[in-house]
């Protein structure tokens, strides 16, 4: 007997994101890490803002690992940028990346506005 339940549960939800191509999901993965290095945030940085480890970052920004809505709406908080950047060829606008200039901070204050970045990203997921 062949078990219908989890297809009917697949049916009622599904990936907004798996209906990507091939290039939309590695052009995805591509703008994620853009994102990342342009706000000077390290791999580890956003895994702890995000709570994710720094390999499945890793694998989200090489393909390997499929980015969830949730997770991409986190990513796009904390990068400053819309989702939608990430789905489309819309380039940079210029009030976006508020975390731009952590590149250049001390650690100790760059260590602070992650930990502010970590409190918004978690209120949002309440």
């Amino acid at each position: 007997m062949v078990d219908v339940v989890p297809a009917l549960n697949a049916a009622r939800t599904p990936d907004p994101l798996g209906g990507l191509g091939e290039s939309e999901r590695r052009q995805l993965a591509a703008r994620l890490g853009e994102a990342r290095r342009h706000t000077g945030l390290l791999q580890d940085d956003v895994a702890g803002a995000l709570g994710l480890s720094r390999s499945t970052v890793s694998a989200i920004e090489r393909g390997k690992r499929r980015v969830t809505p949730l997770e991409l709406r986190s990513f796009a908080r904390l990068y400053g940028r819309h989702v939608g950047w990430f789905l489309s060829e819309e380039r940079e606008s210029s009030e976006l990346f508020p975390l731009r200039a952590t590149a250049e901070l001390h650690a100790s204050d760059k260590q602070e506005v992650l930990r502010s970045a970590e409190i918004w990203v978690g209120a949002s997921r309440s």
